[in-house]
C-alpha cells in the first residue's frame, strides 16, 4: 500500500507540472499551445474522479467547493488575462483532489474502534492472517453467506492486493477462520450453492472459476471459463446450474447474442459441464447476479454502464432497462413491494418495478452503495461507502429512520435471518444489529 508521504507526492506531481506548462514562456505560439494541451491532459484524469465524488457530497460542500474554483479563475483571469489559463488551473485544483478528499473522508468517518465497540457489534475477522488496511477495504468488500448461516465468506487482501478467501464462523462451535491462499487476482460476488456448502467465485482477473469447500476448506477445483472478464456468480437451483456474469464482447461474432454480454451456464453437479450461453444484448459491463427470491429469475446490473436487466432463467431471454445512471453500485430486490432498488455513489437509489424494470422514484441517500433489503421486517438498508455509516431509510420518501458506525469503503451487506446485518468494509466483516 502507497505510505502517506507517496500519496502526497502523487497528489501534487501533477499540479507543479501542469503550474510549470502554464507559466512556460516564450517560444512559438504553436508551442504555447502544446504545453496547454499537455496541461489539460494531465488535469482531466483527476477531474474525471473529482466531479462524481463531490456530487456524493451534501451540497455545502461541493457548492464550497464550485465557490473555491470560480475564486481561482476569476484570480488567475485576472493575473493572465487567459481564459484558457483560468480554466486550466480550476482543472488542476482536481489534481490534488483525489489525495486530499480521501484521507479527509477517512479522518472525518467513524474509526474501527468506534465500529467495534458498538451494542450488539461482533467482529467475525480477528485473525493476525488477514491485514485489515483502509485500501484494502474495496478488496474486502465481496461477502457471502451460507443458506444455514454457519460461515460468512469473504475476500481479502494483503498490501491493497486480493490474495483469497477467508471462512468465517458465524455461529458459536462452527469451528475456526479458515484461509484460502490463491494469490487470486480479484475475486469478485462469492456464492455458495443453493442447499450446499460448497462456495464458488469468478476471479475476473485469472477469468476462472474457483470452487472452494471440504474440511479443511480449500480448492475443490480450478476451471477456465473462456470469458475474456467474468464478474459475479449465481445460481439457478432448479436447473442445477451455477451462473457467471461474462462481460465479454465480441464485435467479430457472426450473431447479435454472440458479440453481447450474457450469463454463463456450468452444471453444479460438474461444473466443467456447459450449458447455453444467455445472452445479455443491452448490458455491456454485466457484473453482480441478484436472486429474485422464489421464482426462476435473477436481476444483473452494470457496473460501469446505465443498464440493468432481469432473466427468465426458465426461457434464457432477457430484458433490459436505462437507469440514466453511470453505473450501477448495488442491488436488492423487495419480493414483497414488488420493487427493486439500485444505488449509485453520487449519492441516489432508483426504485423500479420488479416485474417490468419500469421507473418508480428516486431516492437521495449520500455516498450510496451497498444496498439490502429485509422484507419481513419491511426495512430498507443502505451502506455509504464514503462516510463509513449504515443507514435504515424510508422505501418511500427516502427519509433516514437510524444509523449505525460499519466503516469506511463498504461494497456489500447481508440480512441474516434473525434480523442482523453481515458487513463488510476496511474495518473487517462485522455483525451489527440494525439501526
Amino acid at each position: 500500500m502507497p505510505s502517506p508521504a507517496q500519496l502526497v507526492l502523487a497528489g501534487l506531481a501533477p499540479l507543479v507540472v501542469i503550474h510549470r506548462l502554464l507559466r512556460g514562456e516564450g517560444g512559438s505560439s504553436r508551442l504555447v499551445r502544446a504545453r496547454r494541451v499537455l496541461a489539460g491532459v494531465l488535469a482531466l484524469p483527476p477531474l474525471a474522479f473529482t466531479v462524481p465524488t463531490l456530487l456524493a457530497l451534501p451540497i455545502g460542500s461541493w457548492l464550497a467547493c464550485a465557490l473555491l474554483a470560480a475564486g481561482v479563475a476569476g484570480g488567475v483571469l485576472w493575473r493572465r488575462g487567459s481564459v484558457a489559463a483560468a480554466v486550466l488551473a480550476v482543472v488542476a485544483l482536481a489534481a490534488v483532489h483525489g489525495w486530499a478528499h480521501t484521507w479527509a473522508l477517512h479522518a472525518f468517518s467513524p474509526g474501527c474502534g468506534a465500529v467495534w465497540a458498538q451494542a450488539g457489534a461482533t467482529r467475525l475477522d480477528r485473525d493476525a492472517r488477514i491485514e485489515r488496511s483502509l485500501f484494502s477495504g474495496m478488496q474486502r468488500g465481496e461477502i457471502g453467506v451460507d443458506a444455514s448461516e454457519r460461515f460468512a465468506f469473504a475476500s481479502y487482501a494483503h498490501g491493497g492486493h486480493p490474495q483469497g478467501i477467508a471462512r468465517l464462523p458465524l455461529q458459536a462451535g462452527a469451528g475456526a477462520i479458515e484461509i484460502v491462499e490463491t494469490g487470486s487476482g480479484g475475486f469478485l460476488f462469492p456464492r455458495v450453492e443453493p442447499d450446499g456448502e460448497r462456495l464458488f467465485v469468478a476471479d475476473h482477473v485469472d477469468r476462472q472459476l474457483y470452487v472452494l469447500g471440504g474440511a479443511p476448506f480449500g480448492v475443490l477445483a480450478r476451471l477456465e471459463l473462456g470469458s475474456d472478464e467474468p464478474m459475479g456468480v449465481g445460481f439457478d437451483a432448479e436447473a442445477r446450474q451455477v451462473l457467471v456474469a461474462d462481460r465479454t464482447e465480441r464485435r467479430d461474432a457472426p450473431t447479435p447474442d454472440e458479440r453481447a454480454a450474457g450469463l454463463l451456464a456450468l452444471s453444479l453437479d460438474d461444473p466443467s459441464r456447459r450449458g447455453a450461453r444467455v445472452p445479455l444484448p443491452y448490458l455491456a459491463g454485466a457484473s453482480e447476479i441478484v436472486p429474485v427470491p422464489g421464482e426462476r429469475r435473477v436481476i444483473v446490473s452494470s457496473d460501469a454502464f446505465p443498464t440493468i436487466a432481469t432473466v427468465d432463467l426458465a426461457t434464457g431471454t432477457s430484458s433490459a432497462a436505462m437507469t440514466y445512471l453511470p453505473g450501477v453500485g448495488g442491488v436488492a430486490v423487495d419480493p414483497v413491494r414488488r420493487e427493486l432498488y439500485a444505488t449509485h455513489p453520487v449519492g441516489l437509489v432508483q426504485v423500479r418495478g420488479l416485474d417490468d424494470l419500469g421507473y418508480r422514484r428516486t431516492l437521495v441517500a449520500h455516498g450510496a452503495h451497498a444496498v439490502a433489503i429485509d422484507a419481513a421486517r419491511g426495512a430498507l438498508y443502505v451502506g455509504d461507502g464514503l462516510g463509513g455509516r449504515l443507514r435504515r431509510i424510508d422505501a418511500t420518501s427516502g427519509a433516514v429512520l437510524g444509523e449505525r458506525r460499519v466503516g469506511v469503503r463498504m461494497r456489500q451487506m447481508r440480512v441474516l435471518g434473525d434480523g442482523r446485518l453481515l458487513t463488510a468494509s476496511a474495518c473487517g466483516v462485522v455483525v451489527l444489529d440494525p439501526p
